[in-house]
């Protein structure tokens, strides 16, 4: 996957939705540290998508790291509060959380 994501975006035109397609891709296949960084790469790029604040998330709830996913799920709802998706993962944290 990654060489098809190469293929289509060169090294000069890497852009957000380049790391968040790179962190997806780490996050299916279990290597959610490296997720992470891709995801933070995607977010440094483009702050207002809200729906790799979500992604992110994902990777860190996977992590066990769930005071890190719920701050990145509030800030997804900040951005768009009618997420279904992260209400629903909002409610699943706080009760990880208790």
């Amino acid at each position: 996957m990654q060489n098809l994501l190469n293929k289509i975006f060169n090294r000069k035109n890497k852009n957000h939705i380049y790391y968040a397609l790179e962190g997806e891709v780490e996050r299916k296949l279990g290597n959610y540290n490296k997720s992470l960084r891709y995801f933070n790469m995607a977010i440094n790029k483009d702050p207002k998508n809200d729906m790799y604040y979500i992604s992110r998330a994902l990777s860190y709830k996977e992590l066990g790291k769930y005071k890190e996913a719920l701050k990145d799920i509030n800030e997804a709802l900040k951005i768009n509060p009618d997420i279904e998706k992260a209400v629903s993962i909002k409610n699943e944290l706080i009760s990880l959380l208790k």
